[in-house]
């Protein structure tokens, strides 16, 4: 997030989980390139502060409209020199995410993997799962997320228990994803769906995202998206329809509620010091919608209805994404 907040639109989105490297993106970058002069003068300059340059090089090629690819390489080639033999956590993901963003997947996941011997958290396991299963690794990617798992859901202070209920949708829906993704142990996937569903349902609060906000991965389209992508896997292709139907529902009143970007950049354009954060922000909620209409696509192939199919990948395209088995 970027030190001036940017608001949401009135309706929260039906959130993927997204473990991307935003949080450090949007409030360390700006800090790292602001302060980076100051030391300009010392005889070594820690490789943190010398990669400040190189970052923000990086976000303008990002933010562009479309992505300046060969930049954002430049960039990637500059940060794999400065960190050659550093051991520091957030350089590393920075590098595996910008390798990730570039197609090296399998030198992403081996950057991720370096990332958890030095920090296991939930996240980094997550990273590291997401970056397996791009790089095709998909039983370490299922491991991965089952390590996550197994830690306590992240809860914060004085949470309620709506706030820990969502904690365990979260990890539930999290693994149950996993598993569809690596096309593994799906049976143990959908127990753990209709685990996260009952959650759901038991709290009455909890309806359609009304409380849960863009921050908790756990709304009903999401997990219906989980549970219909899980029973395409198992070849389930009307009861997988029926579930994407209902979070592709969910999305198109979303990006109605999010709008064009030039309508976005308008109502936020005031309250954000850096455009670029601000394009990269309309890009992300994008995302989640697009990974929906790649999964009704997939299974409206299946169900032998290519221009359904077809429409839905050719939305996927319109909001920025490639419609293939790296979208997830």
């Amino acid at each position: 997030m970027s030190d001036t907040a940017v608001e949401t639109p009135a309706t929260p989105p039906p959130v993927r989980r997204r473990w991307g490297f935003l949080q450090f993106l949007f409030m360390g970058v700006p800090l790292l390139f602001l302060l980076g002069p100051c030391v300009a003068s010392l005889p070594e300059q820690p490789a943190l502060w010398r990669a400040a340059p190189v970052v923000d090089r990086y976000v303008t090629a990002q933010a562009s409209e479309p992505p300046d690819k060969v930049a954002m390489r430049t960039a990637l080639a500059e940060l794999v020199q400065i960190t050659d033999g550093v051991n520091s956590v957030e350089l590393i993901q920075q590098r595996a995410q910008w390798r990730g963003d570039l197609g090296e997947y399998a030198l992403a996941a081996q950057d991720w993997e370096k990332v958890v011997e030095l920090q296991p958290t939930t996240f980094n396991l997550r990273g590291f799962g997401n970056a397996c299963f791009r790089a095709g690794r998909m039983a370490d990617g299922v491991k991965s997320w089952e390590k996550a798992g197994e830690k306590p859901a992240d809860a914060p202070f004085g949470s309620t228990v709506v706030s820990r209920a969502t904690s365990e949708i979260d990890r539930l829906n999290g693994l149950a994803y996993a598993r569809a993704i690596a096309n593994l142990n799906l049976p143990q996937g959908m127990a753990e769906i209709k685990q996260a569903l009952a959650i759901l349902n038991s709290l009455d609060t909890l309806r359609s995202g009304d409380v849960l906000g863009e921050s908790v991965p756990g709304s009903r389209g999401a997990i219906l998206d989980t549970r219909g992508f899980l029973l395409y896997r198992l070849g389930e292709f009307d009861l997988a329809l029926a579930d994407l139907e209902a979070s592709v529902a969910e999305v198109e009143f979303y990006l109605a509620s999010l709008g064009s970007w030039q309508q976005f950049f308008e109502i936020h354009k005031a309250n954000t010091a850096d455009m670029r954060y601000l394009r990269l922000r309309y890009r992300q909620h994008q995302e989640s919608p697009a990974v929906m209409f790649y999964h009704r696509g997939l299974i409206y192939e299946a169900l032998e209805q290519p221009d359904r199919a077809k429409a839905d990948f050719d939305r996927v395209r319109e909001l920025g994404f490639t419609p293939d088995e790296h979208l997830f």
